[in-house]
């Protein structure tokens, strides 16, 4: 397939069938042909597929090449057909429904995501951002007459603050968030009910944060503000935009519920431990409560992720060594990441540690892992390699601590060497005597 790619010309191979008159590519929904026919949507994207044959008793070659507007075909119902056509492919000499394996979990986990996001909402209790915020402390900025910000009026730590504002800019990524799950969730029956419930409950996150942090004075709103701009303008699609490397783009369905599944706990977990460290009543019970959110989201995840191994234990054992492997926070975007991971980590809020123990191993237990037996080949590799991986994680945790202490007895000798130098200055503090 020849299609153009940001203004120059790019070749896939691709599998085909022909349905009605028109040729059918399957292809997934993030490889660059789908993105391409996606992006011109609204007007004609012009593709060119060639097909080639050579016949070596005959010495005979032959060439066919088909030119066409190229278009996103997302219908259920259609998808369904293809898959039932089982018509052989010519550039692998498989079969379609053998490329289609996204398509027939969906349609098999289906059942189970309906049964999920029902509990979901039982289990759901409602609360309101408003309710959060410490309202009477407010007072205008200097455009309505008032103050504007300064560091002195901060009551939060500076751990605390990076922590607050990391979650935040992590929240604010919303919009990219609900895009990635989309596309590989799809808007129809169950598995889009859930993407636009779980969107319009993260949604609030962002908003309560915000209001906290700027009706507090916590910290700067212009630089936040600021921040948040570049944070969405960025948005999230690791794989494309210069964004990391395309490892972490989740090209399947089981790379995105179960990226999702860790990620969500992180997340909870971050939240929780940001939520002590700012040492405020109101702050603590804000974060409990998105947290607890988090947990909900994080349980349909991991739900869906272990009713997936039961089905298809060797695809989702190969989606969970891509993820683990190649794990990344999804604020790893937010200007200045790397610092302020430090920070947080030094701080307490989330380092290695903490990834291991309350993150990944729960995961790894809860799916029996280590336990099961029905993994096999290429898949049963991953798993040999996934212990290798926790020993090396295990590992990481031992060396930071290690860092850890030598940073925090350099910050206890600097700041014992400031005290000494101002109980031993005598500037200001003495008048000296004139013979």
């Amino acid at each position: 397939m020849v299609f153009t790619r940001q203004a120059l010309p790019a070749i896939r191979p691709v599998n085909r069938l022909i349905d009605d008159g028109r040729m059918i590519v399957r292809t997934r929904l993030v490889a660059k042909v789908a993105v391409t026919t996606r992006s011109h949507n609204n007007s004609d994207e012009v593709m060119a597929y060639e097909a080639d044959e050579r016949d070596p008793e005959r010495r005979t070659v032959w060439s066919v090449v088909v030119t066409g507007i190229g278009a996103s075909d997302l219908n259920v119902t259609r998808l369904h057909r293809y898959i039932a056509c089982n018509c052989r492919t010519h550039t692998t000499g498989g079969y379609m429904a053998n490329a289609s394996t996204d398509l027939q979990l969906m349609t098999e986990l289906e059942p189970v995501a309906e049964r999920l996001l029902n509990r979901h909402i039982s289990m759901f209790k409602e609360w309101n951002p408003h309710d959060y915020i410490p309202w009477s402390d407010g007072k205008n900025f200097y455009a309505l007459g008032g103050q504007d910000w300064e560091p002195g009026q901060s009551q939060l730590s500076d751990v605390a603050q990076v922590a607050m504002v990391l979650n935040l800019l992590t929240e604010d990524n919303l919009p990219a968030y609900h895009r990635e799950i989309a596309m590989n969730f799809g808007m129809d029956g169950p598995w889009g009910q859930w993407v636009n419930r779980w969107t319009a409950e993260e949604n609030r996150h962002s908003t309560a944060l915000r209001d906290y942090l700027v009706v507090t004075r916590a910290v700067d709103p212009v630089a936040l503000e600021q921040l948040r701009l570049e944070q969405v303008t960025r948005g999230f699609s690791p794989g494309q935009n210069h964004q990391a490397d395309g490892d972490l783009f989740a090209t399947s369905l089981f790379d995105s519920v179960i990226y999702v599944s860790f990620q969500e706990l992180a997340t909870r977990v971050s939240h929780r431990n940001t939520g002590k460290a700012c040492d405020d009543t109101i702050a603590d019970q804000l974060l409990a409560r998105v947290s607890a959110d988090e947990n909900l989201h994080m349980i349909f995840y991991r739900d869906i992720s272990d009713a997936g191994f039961q089905i298809a234990p060797n695809e989702a054992m190969r989606s969970l060594h891509k993820v683990l492997r190649n794990f990344k926070m999804p604020g790893y975007t937010v200007p200045g990441f790397r610092r302020k991971a430090v920070i947080i980590a030094v701080g307490g809020v989330f380092d290695p540690r903490i990834f291991l123990d309350d993150v990944v191993m729960p995961q790894l237990r809860k799916w029996r892992i280590f336990e099961r037996e029905d993994f096999t080949g290429e898949a049963a590799r991953m798993r040999d390699d996934l212990g290798l991986l926790v020993d090396e994680l295990e590992e990481a945790c031992a060396k930071f601590e290690l860092s850890k202490q030598r940073h925090l007895e350099r910050e206890a000798r600097r700041a014992e060497r400031i005290t000494a130098n101002r109980v031993l200055s005598t500037t200001g503090t003495l008048t000296l005597s004139r013979k």
